[in-house]
C-alpha cells in the first residue's frame, strides 16, 4: 500500500483522489503548501512518503514553491541513499507543466484526472523509487 502525500486546496478534488486510491493508498491530505511541508518534514523523521500528489495553483503556497521547498530539503538531508520523493503536479493549466518540470517535479497530470492513469503513473514512479 503507498503511503501518499495529497495537496490540494479544493476538497471535492482531494475527495476524488482519496477514493480512485481507495485500498492501494493512505493518503495524508493538505489543504496548502504550508500544511503539506509540515507533514512532509514529519514524514522525513519517521515514515517517509512514497509519493506527493500536488496542486499548482493555490493560495498562500503554490504547488511550484512547494516543489522547490521539497527538493531543498531533499537536497540538505545527509541520508545514503539520497532521498527524492516522487511528485506529480496535477494542474488543469498545460502552461504550468514545464515549470514544474523544470522545478523538479516527475511528472505530471492534467485535470480532469483519468483514474487509470493516476494509478499507472503512481505505479511506475515508486516502482523506480523502490
Amino acid at each position: 500500500m503507498w503511503k501518499v502525500l495529497l495537496v490540494d486546496d479544493h476538497e471535492a478534488n482531494r475527495k476524488l483522489i482519496v477514493e480512485i486510491l481507495s485500498g492501494l493508498a493512505v493518503c495524508d491530505e493538505a489543504r496548502n503548501g504550508f500544511e503539506a511541508f509540515r507533514l512532509f518534514m514529519k514524514s522525513v523523521e519517521n515514515e517517509r512518503y512514497d509519493i506527493v500528489l500536488l496542486d499548482i495553483a493555490m493560495p498562500q503556497m503554490d504547488g511550484i514553491t512547494l516543489l522547490r521547498l521539497i527538493r531543498e530539503q531533499e537536497t540538505k538531508l545527509k541520508t545514503l541513499p539520497k532521498i527524492h520523493t516522487p511528485v506529480v503536479i496535477i494542474t488543469a493549466h498545460h502552461d504550468w507543466v514545464q515549470r514544474s518540470l523544470y522545478a523538479g517535479s516527475d511528472d505530471f497530470l492534467i485535470k480532469p484526472i483519468s483514474p487509470e492513469l493516476l494509478i499507472e503513473k503512481i505505479t511506475q514512479l515508486t516502482a523506480k523509487s523502490a
